[in-house]
């Protein structure tokens, strides 16, 4: 009766060991792709965030020769990056060969701010009440400030109340389809085309933007489809506050992740740099750019341009408002 029971025991426990172990197996089959994948897409949005500083520099050069040289007389004075967890404003920057000063979130309560310049505050803005007042007092003087995602409610809620908050329901690790809600907006001049369809990145627990005061946000770009799914419409946004100007928008700055949904965002990077922004990449000061622009299609070079060249306007307009 023993050797029986130890049989059937010996037996079962082959039978659970197999099972186990496929399943194990299995998961860490699905998990090594997906790790894969998202290093894939990882890898290809770096290019289209490298190509899409290249881009920017190039067009307004090309076409817009008078505010690239506003662009070009920046100084590392003129930016203040705050550093953050998710979020690396710096590297966008850095694609473009913008300047800047960077500094910790615990130094910003201790360093001198200029009216005159631009502070940008990386998700997820954790800093300390001094900082907000110093934020606040910036703004509210003449200064420029400029958010991502979590700032929302760690920055914007707690130094501006009253104007815009978290609605309480993050978003998930999501693209979505955008429109332009001001194309008259300074802030968007050459960031969208007419034919354009951009996505829009969504990190995971993203922060959705409840407008509280309407009289005075101005929402600049918008996504009807964010609105269905997690309840607000709003993007980017911006208010006058004081003599300075805040702009926000929600999720990271620098792309991470595209989608290609339509059979115009499948053509080619290159694509897009000639045809539909009309940049001239014969020269061999283009050589760096198509190089960049091999194996990217053109929703990922979009996506990534977009964003570039949106930052880029906040900053020459700044630099401009500066000389008034």
């Amino acid at each position: 009766m023993f050797i029986r029971h130890a049989y059937l025991f010996l037996l079962l426990f082959c039978f659970v060991t197999i099972v186990t172990t496929g399943t194990i197996n299995a998961k860490d089959s699905v998990c090594n792709q997906c790790v894969v994948a998202d290093n894939q897409s990882n890898g290809q949005m770096d290019k289209a965030n490298e190509a899409a500083g290249e881009i920017v520099k190039i067009r307004m050069e090309q076409q817009d020769p008078e505010k690239y040289r506003i662009w070009q007389d920046v100084e590392n004075s003129d930016i203040i990056v705050v550093t953050g967890v998710y979020d690396h404003l710096q590297d966008v920057l850095d694609a473009s060969r913008t300047p800047y000063s960077l500094i910790s979130p615990e130094e910003l309560s201790r360093v001198k701010l200029d009216p005159r310049q631009i502070l940008m505050i990386n998700c997820p803005g954790t800093v300390d009440r001094t900082a907000i007042e110093k934020i606040r007092t910036f703004v509210e003087k003449g200064g420029y400030l400029f958010t991502t995602d979590w700032c929302l409610l760690n920055v914007l809620e707690r130094a501006f109340p009253g104007y815009v908050k978290y609605n309480d329901n993050p978003t998930k690790d999501d693209v979505v389809e955008v429109q332009v809600a001001d194309r008259s907006d300074p802030f968007l001049e050459n960031v969208f085309g007419r034919g354009s369809t951009p996505c829009w990145w969504l990190e995971t627990s993203s922060y959705p933007i409840r407008i509280v005061n309407d009289r005075k946000v101005h929402v600049l770009i918008t996504s009807k489809e964010m609105g269905r799914k997690y309840g607000e419409t709003p993007i980017a946004i911006t208010f006058n506050y004081g003599d300075g100007k805040v702009i926000h928008m929600t999720s990271h700055f620098y792309l991470q992740r595209s989608d290609t949904r339509y059979e115009r965002q499948s053509k080619s990077g290159t694509y897009y740099v000639n045809e539909e922004l009309k940049v001239d990449t014969s020269s061999p000061a283009a050589a760096k750019l198509n190089k960049d622009l091999e194996g990217l299609n053109l929703g990922e070079v979009e996506n990534s341009y977009s964003n570039q060249q949106f930052i880029v306007n906040v900053i020459v307009e700044r630099k401009e408002t500066q000389k008034k």
